[in-house]
């Protein structure tokens, strides 16, 4: 009897894939099933890697080790299907409120929120946006998903590790040593 994978992942969208590259990298086998849902999240990412976020304009938690750790794995990956899928984009934040205007000022006291905006802009001037509040502007990355999920797909086909099917939960059996 062949031995099953080490790993399955259910849904080979951006968290799975990346999964996927991760655990193929060190060595292990993988099973990727993909029915390819078409309300998925991924399909309507838009692939943004930043840094301030939510309607209280936060700094993610570990943004700085996250954002290190994103770029690196995707300007690899770009290195190994030899195809641009980063690039950096400045992202204008329109402000909702002045209390939303008041979080981010106070916000901005902190020295690592300082460097991440570029730009601070007053209402009216950006031309053609109705930005009744003003906004601000940070450097963001963009991932072209739709491209990075193609390029997945391949080497998972090529790895015979990707399989176009539903996954059925009731086949899983679970047990104190082992899940089969």
């Amino acid at each position: 009897m062949t031995p099953g994978p080490d790993f399955i992942i259910v849904g080979q969208g951006l968290a799975g894939s990346v999964l996927a590259l991760n655990l193929i990298e060190a060595g292990a086998k993988v099973e990727v099933f993909d029915c390819q849902l078409l309300g998925r999240s991924s399909s309507v990412s838009q692939g943004l890697v930043n840094s301030i976020s939510g309607l209280r304009l936060n700094i993610p938690w570990a943004w700085e080790p996250a954002a290190f750790e994103s770029l690196q794995f995707f300007t690899g990956f770009e290195q190994v299907v030899s195809k641009k899928l980063i690039k950096k984009r400045n992202c204008i934040r329109l402000f909702r409120s002045l209390n939303q205007k008041a979080i981010f000022e106070k916000n901005c006291l902190n020295r690592v929120y300082q460097k991440l905006v570029k730009k601070v802009s007053s209402p009216g001037e950006i031309i053609d946006i109705e930005d009744n509040f003003g906004s601000f502007t940070t450097q963001t990355y963009q991932v072209d998903v739709k491209a990075f999920l193609c390029c997945v797909k391949h080497i998972l086909i090529e790895k015979q590790a990707y399989r176009k099917e539903k996954f059925d939960y009731s086949s899983v059996s679970i047990d104190k040593e082992t899940v089969s």
